[in-house]
């Protein structure tokens, strides 16, 4: 169980839960998730997230796809004691609120 704040993952049964609630999150989301969560409170370059999610780790680097899922995931994990950080020219990291 990867736990943050009031957010748990349980990588198992890719199940979410902030609090008593389960936001539905995609594949996409899940594993960027759970990749956040695992390096916590370190940073997650962008190449990595491409690497570790994308079968076509280039297509997500030189577009603004990784942007829009992080942006979505954001969005799903209102209410988290977690926030979702953009370290410029680098990438991202998770730490709690």
């Amino acid at each position: 169980m990867l736990t943050l704040g009031n957010l748990e993952l349980d990588p198992a049964s890719r199940e979410v839960r902030i609090g008593t609630k389960r936001p539905s999150l995609t594949t996409t989301e899940l594993a960027i998730l759970e990749l956040l969560l695992r390096r916590s409170p370190a940073v997650v370059d962008r190449r990595t997230i491409a690497v570790q999610v994308w079968d076509q780790e280039a297509d997500a680097v030189g577009s603004n796809t990784i942007d829009v899922h992080i942006a979505r995931l954001r969005s799903k994990l209102v209410g988290a004691q977690v926030r979702i950080e953009t370290v410029r020219g680098v990438g991202y990291r998770i730490i709690e609120a």
